[in-house]
């Protein structure tokens, strides 16, 4: 904690063990529980019960994915009178009936179709389909690079980008956007080899105002699309953002990116989410083995030059991340402004860590742990204390379906007491909770009761053997997809009651099949995009976790079932416990694992914001803290219940907002305290939300903390003492990465130079001190220019040189241009001197020399007289 600002704005004197409104969660003890999640969360395609993992942010919920939740709504309406006269199940048990339609199975893979080769591609490919197959381009000349350019990249880093329609992305069109690909090698170690694309979606800046550059955004995942991400942020009214270019991009092999992650066909992904419950582990090894199989076979199928054996080693975040500074260099921006979420914060981390030099702005909502991966650092101090004892113990896999426990905890005190307020739909009734009577404090014994009365509903259909809808059957794992789904946002809170009343009453999945088919990417014609295929990929490639040991994942899930009972699929007839199979992990069938960089602290990174919200499901609070800290950042806490909190809590909004519109100001006022009173971001006062030890306190709505290490800034100069004319090596140290350093020699003034500081907190500069400095202790002085305040000085003495003398002061002989002889003498000569030093050194040498001599002759008549009075003394003593 040493050397560690901590201060947080927006906090209360008084802290209180306080709940949501309508939550009940652990009242009765002082202690909170928090969690962290994996840093990699799967499903294995989500088709298998919690197998690993689940994903940081699956996609963003959109306007046509409510239409569409509507419309099943409207399909299949529940009225408030049906509802409740509907007698509730009380009974341990629920008695399945049998649906008309019988689960396939999935490991008939003979009979699989499978997609078309060019399934799914986007328009924009057709640019590069020559003769039925597709030969990616290298980067296009005629572009400016910016900033920072490694060595060896240049022709990509200043490559033109050919921005097109959007239509071609297979989006509407939108006044003032541009989509286009990026150019990027294939492997960063032969930049001369085959190219890959990275896809673009621009939102040009608004015209009335000075555009201040860039924002990359990346919503998570992995394997989210940014493309898709932003053209759902056309027509925002943040003045903020209308001062940039704001652009999503898809990270290589996700999205419309080229080429695409592509694994098991969209009929092997129906048929595995349908049919699994209840397989052996060797069976779930088998759709494990069959699923990484069709991702090496099917990625990159029809491409010239690229293999997917080739290009699934190369789509973990540590090329990403080189891919965005591409990016950043070909818009022209010298430095990053970013904006990840989720797994998109691991982005911006790991870019961080790679090039802190360039970055601008970067704020990272939803945090990914960022030290997931270095054990040692993670388990020590002051990282340990923002954590629950239990979080320690517990693996990062069941830590993080305690976070989707907690959550599902609130919806559960929200479905007890405010459900029947709410409408599904605007002509639609208000309806009760499917889990229990209104009540408006709900206790632990309520919502204990209403806990039961869910598992009674889901476990019901274990083995898709219950419920039926449009020649689909409803599988447990499915009903699992659908209430995590749900727990991302609370506006989604809703439709999952809706659809627990649609079964619990009608024996109707659709409402709870709609939301699993969100989480999963299914269309209505039963076609899947890839984000779960590259999901799992880029998981694997990134982690180093063990996937060899089949009792592990056993454990997990027993362990998971404890901390999430939502997500248990209880016992069989004769009393056994399901879905606690020993199995491999997703990543067991990966030929490259481990990719990812261990996580470590920055020192000097500039300009970073973290966000973390006090009830994050998927991401939980904790991992913003370790984040900020690790970062020496600064924090914003949320009280919010959603996963990420940018453009869903307006003070989180607002604080965004003002980061990015200046972010030196704004961390020059976080430095100096004048932040704290500026009280129209606090949000609402007094709700319960979390310290940064994950205490429940009650304060406002955000707060900010400070984890800035104050600046060690010191100026180290090679020379001591120097004299006009001559050059010195001078060396800042302990300056923030990407800043710009100004040195100056304050006794004139003058400025001698200007640094950019290096990513180890370094700038160095060769600096001639001016011909015209006067003799004596100068200082020279180094200075942040983004922060005046933070500068550090050092003392040089200024000699004047001598004539025959070196600038050490050795003698030295040369033969003087302007008198025509050839001989050699003492001393340097006029136009030497006028060159070296200045006429005015001349004149002070002269002056100097001048002193000399008269001294000298002084001292002659000195010792003359001192000889004439000695003789005369003598000559006296002769003649007595």
């Amino acid at each position: 904690m040493k050397g560690i600002t901590k201060i947080t704005i927006g906090v209360a004197v008084t802290a209180a063990l306080l709940l949501p409104t309508g939550i009940a969660s652990a009242a009765t003890t002082n202690e909170v529980t928090a969690y962290t999640p994996s840093q990699f969360l799967s499903f294995n395609g989500a088709v298998t019960l919690l197998q690993d993992k689940v994903p940081l942010n699956p996609r963003p919920v959109t306007q046509q994915d409510i239409s569409e939740l509507n419309q099943v709504a409207q399909e299949n309406v529940v009225t408030a009178s049906s509802a409740t006269s509907s007698p509730t199940t009380t009974s341990t048990t629920v008695k399945p009936a049998a649906p008309t339609q019988v689960a396939p199975n999935p490991l008939d893979f003979d009979t699989i179709k499978q997609d078309d080769v060019y399934y799914r591609l986007p328009e924009a490919a057709q640019r590069y389909m020559t003769d039925g197959s597709i030969t990616l381009s290298g980067p296009q000349a005629g572009g400016q690079s910016a900033g920072t350019v490694p060595a060896g990249l240049e022709n990509y880093y200043a490559q033109q980008v050919d921005w097109f329609s959007c239509t071609e992305f297979g989006y509407e069109e939108a006044e003032g956007t541009q989509c286009g690909y990026a150019t990027v090698p294939l492997d960063y170690n032969n930049p001369t080899g085959p190219s890959v694309k990275i896809a673009m979606y621009k939102i040009e800046h608004n015209a009335e105002f000075e555009k201040l550059g860039t924002i990359f955004t990346d919503p998570g995942g992995p394997g989210g699309s940014g493309t898709e991400y932003a053209s759902g942020m056309v027509g925002s009214e943040s003045e903020t953002l209308q001062r940039y270019d704001v652009i999503g991009f898809d990270p290589r092999g996700t999205g419309v990116s080229l080429p695409q992650l592509r694994c098991q066909s969209s009929d092997a992904l129906d048929k595995q989410r349908q049919g699994m419950d209840g397989f052996t582990g060797e069976q779930i090894d088998q759709v494990t083995a069959y699923n990484t199989q069709q991702c090496y076979a099917n990625t990159a199928r029809g491409y010239n030059g690229i293999t997917g054996d080739m290009f699934i080693p190369t789509v973990g975040t540590e090329n990403v991340v080189k891919d965005l500074d591409v990016m950043r260099s070909i818009v022209g921006d010298t430095k990053l402004n970013y904006i990840g979420f989720s797994y998109g914060t691991s982005i911006g981390y790991h870019y961080a860590m790679q090039f802190p030099g360039n970055m601008r702005a970067v704020v990272l909502d939803g945090v990914v742990n960022p030290l997931e991966n270095n054990e040692a650092l993670s388990k020590s101090e002051p990282y340990v204390s923002y954590l629950p004892q239990s979080d320690v113990k517990e693996s990062p896999d069941v830590a993080q379906m305690r976070g989707f426990g907690e959550t599902f905890k609130q919806f559960l005190g929200w479905c007890l007491t405010s459900a029947e307020t709410t409408n599904i739909w605007s002509e639609g009734d208000a309806l009760p909770c499917a889990l229990g009577e209104t009540v408006s404090n709900p206790t632990d014994d309520d919502i204990n009761a209403a806990y039961k009365a869910y598992q009674q509903i889901a476990q019901a259909n274990w083995g898709a053997q219950k419920y039926a809808y449009h020649g689909r059957v409803l599988s447990f794992a499915d009903t699992t997809t659908g209430t995590i789904q749900s727990m991302y946002a609370s506006s989604l809170w809703k439709y999952l009651n809706y659809a627990l009343l649609l079964m619990k009453i009608k024996n109707n999945p659709g409402m709870m099949l709609q939301l699993a088919d969100m989480y999963q990417g299914r269309d209505g014609q039963g076609k899947y995009d890839f984000m779960m295929a590259s999901f799992n990929t880029i998981s694997c490639v990134d982690s180093r976790e063990d996937h060899s040991d089949r009792n592990v994942v056993a454990t997990t899930l027993r362990q998971s079932y404890e901390v999430a009972p939502f997500i248990d699929p209880g016992v069989n007839a004769d009393g056994t416990k399901r879905g606690e199979e020993p199995q491999y992990g997703v990543c067991q069938y990966y030929k490259t694992r481990g990719q990812l960089a261990t996580g470590h602290e920055i020192d000097h990174a500039p300009n970073v914001l973290v966000v973390s919200s006090s009830y994050d499901p998927a991401t939980p609070y904790p991992n913003g803290v370790i984040a900020a800290h690790a970062l020496h950042g600064t924090l914003l806490t949320v009280a919010n219940e959603q996963h990420c909190a940018y453009g869903k809590s307006d003070c989180a909004t607002t604080v965004v907002d003002a980061f990015f519109a200046d972010p030196d100001a704004f961390t020059k006022k976080i430095d100096d305290g004048s932040f704290a009173n500026e009280t129209q971001w606090y949000g609402k006062e007094g709700v319960s939300t979390k310290d940064i030890y994950n205490k429940v306190i009650t304060a406002s709505e955000c707060q900010l903390t400070s984890f800035r290490v104050p600046p060690q800034v010191k100026l180290q100069l090679a020379e001591s003492q120097v004299h006009p004319g001559d050059t010195v090596k001078l060396t800042a140290q302990g300056f923030t990465a990407g800043h710009t350093v100004r040195f100056e020699l304050h006794s004139q003034p003058v400025v001698l130079g200007e640094v950019e500081v290096n990513a180890d907190g370094e700038a160095v500069l060769e600096a001639t001190i001016p011909a015209d400095t006067v003799k004596g202790e100068h200082q020279i002085v180094a200075i942040d220019s983004a922060n005046e305040n933070i500068s550090a000085q050092q003392s040089i003495k200024v000699n004047v040189k001598l004539a025959g003398t070196t600038t050490n002061g050795s003698s030295s002989s040369t033969t003087s241009p302007s008198d025509g002889n050839s001989g050699s003498h003492s001393g340097t000569s006029q136009p030497a001197v006028d060159a070296k030093y200045g006429s005015e050194a001349r004149v002070s040498m002269l002056s100097q020399t001048g002193s000399t001599i008269m001294m000298f002759a002084f001292a002659i008549i000195v010792l003359v007289a001192a000889t004439g009075i000695v003789l005369a003394v003598r000559k006296n003593q002769l003649n007595k």
